[in-house]
């Protein structure tokens, strides 16, 4: 480990042109990766130091600098608080607010027009879908892939800082959860699906606060009733107040499949970790939303909205011909040639299984 470290630094402390920064960010990178994995016992405190003042120095750097040393950065610290915990105290509150800063920042886009993509232009963003009430004149949008890479590494430390330095985070409680809140429904998946773990890394964080993990990060919690093992008045309140109002809403709205997948996992995971008590006053509406998906009629499986009329809408049942059949499977798939009807299928019915682990007798 040490002969990685030494050339880990020696890359930090290098050149400076444009492929020397990137370098650095990848060295810094996968500095912090090798100290959340080696543990707080042998990875040295000397190193720590080093690269945290690197890191440190990244952060300050402009956003719009296309170098990714910001993302990186971010990356770095939530690694370290999962190394040395609530001893990020000196440098957390300066941390915490750059990383809010990027998660609540405006994103900036750029008209592409169509005469731009068929003469060859290089696209710089991700996507080039659109809207527009123009198409012969506009091809679509250009959003900067290094400003998406960096939201959603923000939103990822902001759950990871939580579940690992949750008494620090409690400074920055409420400016955290509205940073989560202003990315719900953000228009791509990677932040969404981060936003959905980091509730549950929140909800971890604060079960840890109250003592109320063992040596081996569990909470002993019995089947049954939930008032049998109930959990702290702050975690209870948090999930009612937060997580499952937000998870109701993708639920209810949210059309990306990925994300769903990772709300049901989400919801398993927070019966695995927290037993019944975890779904206090919300059951009646999980067992209403796993019905509703068992039946494929939730947005995201028909696109039909709560008030929407049948004869507004196509029919998305089975096709009448060997193209509809096609043209259905293909959807069902999605552009990455993915089942994911198949696999919330899967998840809806794991979170059945987990509830009848929870509940036992008393899952009626």
């Amino acid at each position: 480990m040490n002969q990685l470290l030494e050339c880990f630094h020696g890359i930090i402390t290098g050149g400076a042109s444009v492929s020397a920064q990137n370098v650095k960010g990848q060295a810094l990178m996968c500095a912090g990766k090798l100290a959340a994995a080696c543990g707080k016992e042998q990875f040295p405190t000397q190193a720590v130091d080093e690269f945290t003042k690197f890191a440190l120095e990244c952060l300050k750097q402009d956003s719009g600098n296309k170098l990714e040393l910001r993302e990186t950065a971010i990356t770095y610290f939530s690694d370290l608080s999962v190394l040395i915990k609530e001893d990020m105290k000196p440098v957390f509150d300066g941390v915490i607010t750059e990383i809010i800063k990027t998660c609540v920042k405006d994103d900036e886009f750029a008209e592409v027009e169509k005469k731009d993509v068929e003469g060859g232009a290089k696209a710089g963003g991700f996507s080039l879908d659109s809207d527009s009430e123009d198409p012969e004149e506009l091809a679509g949008i250009d959003v900067d892939v290094n400003q998406l890479d960096e939201k959603t590494a923000a939103v990822n430390a902001l759950g990871v800082m939580a579940c690992h330095a949750p008494g620090l985070v409690q400074t920055r409680f409420k400016d955290i959860c509205d940073a989560l809140e202003h990315n719900q429904m953000y228009f791509h998946s990677n932040v969404k699906f981060h936003v959905c773990l980091a509730y549950l890394q929140m909800t971890v964080g604060l079960m840890r606060l109250e003592g109320k993990l063992d040596a081996d990060d569990k909470f002993h919690w019995t089947k049954g009733k939930a008032e049998d093992c109930p959990l702290p008045p702050r975690v209870t309140e948090f999930l009612q107040q937060i997580v499952f109002p937000y998870i109701f809403k993708v639920l209810e709205v949210e059309d990306d499949k990925e994300v769903i997948e990772r709300v049901f996992e989400n919801l398993r995971e927070l019966g695995e970790e927290l037993g019944p008590a975890a779904f206090t006053g919300v059951i009646e509406e999980v067992m209403k939303y796993i019905v509703i998906f068992l039946q494929k009629k939730a947005y995201c499986q028909t696109l039909k909205g709560a008030d929407d009329d049948d004869e507004d809408l196509e029919d998305v049942e089975e096709g009448d011909g060997p193209e509809d059949e096609e043209e259905d499977s293909e959807s069902e798939e999605g552009d990455d040639g993915i089942d994911h009807d198949e696999i919330i299928f899967g998840n809806v019915t794991d979170l059945v299984l987990e509830l009848a682990r929870c509940y036992g007798n008393e899952f009626e």
